[in-house]
């Protein structure tokens, strides 16, 4: 048996000793709070590493030095006694001893930068207590290094119960291997104690601790940072204060550049180290930080630094930190910016893109324009346009032309282009059905109610057709058995449009064929050549104010311009042919054609339509019933010189822009979803160029 140790219980231990620390915590500075390096700036970031090694950190772990850098309390003690050492001639001796308690501990840092902690001890038990009970007990665990003694962590705890087969070697155990990895950055007590009950007394042995750590050696790192409100961490822009990078430039604007980089390493730079600026790889200029601690960045300083003007051409802006491997890192793999910029040689222009509606779809510009929103000047642009639902693209206009979706245009000054689309035709859709003993207008779909308009059918028997008209409101249905038509013989009904009711507009198709873009030589009022009053007629003035001249000369899909022969000039709504006649005199309308669009006959009323210089005789006659799209004759030059139609305009008979009532009604007309206003000709070399299409699809006769 193992005389009893002559000591009192165990006290506290560790009074003096440091609380927990992380010597690599700090709080992120807020906004503004810059701390200046060398002129420059710095922020916090985050920390790297870099392998050093590993090493036993406890001191005397063996005992051979007795009590040294150990502190015991209570009867714990660094012996000799007995040669029960596990190797060496000393071990650490707890209990052996009625009613005790012992304690010994070993205050150690685990440095921050540790990569692994590994804790591991050689114990022995021997005990005059039995193997069945535990009365006396050994643990051992990681504390808290301050008064307080928290336990941290257990590692183990043993008893009487775990004796061994004797006392000292060959019965030492070794302990499993701890992970205290978890304790990097903090200082902390590897503790053993134990504790005998009032009899029969445990001796509890320990012997050749070891607690090894490895780490990494802190290392600096420069790299590149974006601060607060920068686009990039490297900044070439044609200001001194701004903070957002561009890549286009003329060559008369002086360029600037700033930049920003940051020590993300876990160690401060305390040596010089040199940052140089280079366009084209030739260098610019050098300059020099003293020192930068960990977690700050720095940049060029406030104003952004002047590079001058550059030759026309692409050019590389660089900027190198560390360039002469000043400081040892963590990554030197990270120390350089770089942005490429172009420099036209002459001037730059802005293309603008404008809708009308801009509900009627969008336009795409591309290549898309420089940093600045401009072009060097000489580059080809394309505009695309995409109607949205309900809409069609009708035309260009503005500082460029065309009547297709694509538009391809060199910019040599700005421009402003405009995309017209036109609203579809939404007119609600209706069924007729024939009945011979009743006829009934019937809706095919839910209608919208609009009385000021009124929806015009014909019934055609016998090769004729009978006019009819009523006005439909919402889901009525009408009912034509009042008709004078009354035969059980089949019968053809047919819508032939929709037409305002009084002065509320009228929409027209262009009156030539779909699928073309007919030539404009004259606006309203005499008007040619985007407004120059050019050749003015005289049968353009007065009551033909609003009258449009047609060559006869197509595009299609914006190919080039071409001469036809024997064009048919087809009705621009449906209505009822008042004149169809040859006038030779004052005014020489040649062989014309006249359509009255609310279908009574009566020119004092409504709205009509007028063709003049047909080719020949019409194709209908007065009082005939018309629908859009029907032929009414062939274009031709009787009455004037050359080919073309006269296509006009009127209210109530009137097409005068003098008269408030004629000009606010003609106003609200649309030809193809256009005003009649912005029918616009356009002239090159004197000549008229601009083309406008026509979805006017031709409709045979019953």
């Amino acid at each position: 048996m193992t005389p009893a140790h002559k000591h009192s219980s165990a006290i506290p231990h560790g009074s003096t000793t440091p609380s927990i620390q992380c010597s690599h915590c700090e709080l992120l500075p807020s906004a503004g709070q810059l701390i200046s390096w060398s002129a420059f700036t710095a922020f916090f970031l985050l920390i790297a590493l870099s392998y050093q090694g590993k090493a036993q950190s406890l001191q005397n772990g063996d005992f051979e030095s007795g009590s040294t850098s150990w502190i015991l309390s209570g009867g714990a003690e660094a012996t000799s006694y007995a040669k029960f050492q596990h190797l060496g001639s000393m071990y650490l001796w707890l209990g052996g001893v009625e009613s005790a308690k012992d304690l010994a501990y070993q205050i150690v840092s685990i440095p921050a930068n540790a990569t692994s902690a590994k804790l591991s001890f050689f114990y022995n038990i021997n005990s005059l207590e039995g193997n069945t009970t535990a009365f006396d007990t050994f643990s051992a665990t990681i504390r808290k290094a301050s008064p307080d003694n928290t336990i941290l962590k257990s590692l183990n705890t043993w008893s009487n119960k775990d004796q061994h087969g004797g006392p000292g070697n060959p019965y030492y155990q070794q302990s499993a291997v701890y992970d205290l990895l978890e304790f990097a950055g903090n200082t902390i007590s590897i503790c053993f104690a134990s504790t005998n009950d009032v009899s029969e007394v445990t001796n509890f042995r320990v012997d050749d601790v070891m607690l090894v750590i490895e780490t990494q050696e802190l290392l600096p790192n420069l790299t590149l940072y974006i601060p607060p409100n920068w686009t990039h961490a490297l900044i070439v822009t044609d200001t001194t204060t701004s903070r957002s990078r561009k890549a286009e430039f003329a060559a008369t604007d002086t360029i600037f550049a700033n930049w920003s980089f940051a020590n993300s390493g876990a160690a401060d730079i305390r040596q010089a180290f040199s940052t140089r600026l280079f366009v084209d790889d030739n260098p610019v200029n050098t300059w020099s930080t003293a020192t930068l601690q960990a977690n700050y960045y720095f940049f060029a300083g406030e104003n952004n630094y002047s590079l001058g003007t550059l030759p026309a051409g692409d050019h590389v802006i660089r900027v190198v930190t560390d360039a002469y491997s000043e400081v040892g890192e963590s990554d030197e793999s990270d120390n350089e910016l770089r942005h490429s910029i172009s420099v036209s040689s002459g001037p730059r222009y802005q293309v603008v893109s404008l809708r009308d509606p801009e509900a009627g779809g969008n336009v795409v510009v591309l290549p898309l324009p420089g940093d600045d929103g401009k072009y060097p000047s000489g580059s080809t642009v394309e505009l695309q346009a995409t109607a949205t639902p309900g809409y069609r693209f009708l035309l260009w206009q503005g500082d460029a032309s065309g009547t297709t979706d694509r538009l391809t245009i060199e910019v040599n000054s700005a421009k402003t282009i405009t995309a017209v689309f036109q609203r579809v035709d939404s007119h609600p859709s209706f069924s007729l059905i024939a009945r011979a003993e009743a006829m009934t207008l019937e809706t095919s779909t839910t209608v919208e109610t609009r009385s000021t308009w009124q929806y015009i059918v014909a019934v055609t028997h016998d090769m004729r057709r009978w006019f009819l008209a009523r006005l439909f409101r919402g889901n009525d249905s009408i009912n034509m058995a009042t008709d004078p038509i009354n035969t059980s013989e089949a019968v053809h009904i047919s819508k032939l449009g929709v037409v305002p009711f009084n002065d509320s507009g009228l929409s027209l198709k262009l009156p030539l064929p779909a699928g073309k873009s007919w030539l404009l030589t004259t606006e309203i009022g005499d008007q040619g050549c985007n407004g120059s009053a050019a050749n003015p007629k005289p049968s353009h003035t007065g009551s033909n104010y609003f009258s449009l001249d047609f060559d006869n000369i197509s595009s299609t899909d914006g190919g080039p311009r071409m001469e036809e022969t024997n064009v048919e000039v087809l009705a621009a709504a449906g209505g009822v042919v008042v004149v169809a006649a040859f006038s030779a005199g004052n005014p020489a309308n040649g062989y014309h054609v006249v359509i009255d669009h609310d279908f009574n006959r009566d020119l004092r009323t409504g709205y009509q339509t007028r063709y003049l210089h047909l080719k020949g005789w019409p194709d209908v006659e007065e009082g005939e019933i018309v629908v859009q799209g029907q032929p009414l004759g062939i274009v031709g030059s009787t009455g004037t010189d050359g080919d073309h139609l006269h296509f006009g305009v009127r209210f109530k008979d009137n097409g005068s822009y003098e008269d408030t009532d004629t000009r606010i009604a003609l106003q609200k007309v649309r030809l193809e979803d256009l005003t009649l206003e912005q029918y616009i000709a356009e002239c090159a070399n004197g000549s008229p160029i601009r083309c406008f299409p026509s979805t006017n699809v031709k409709l045979a006769t019953p």
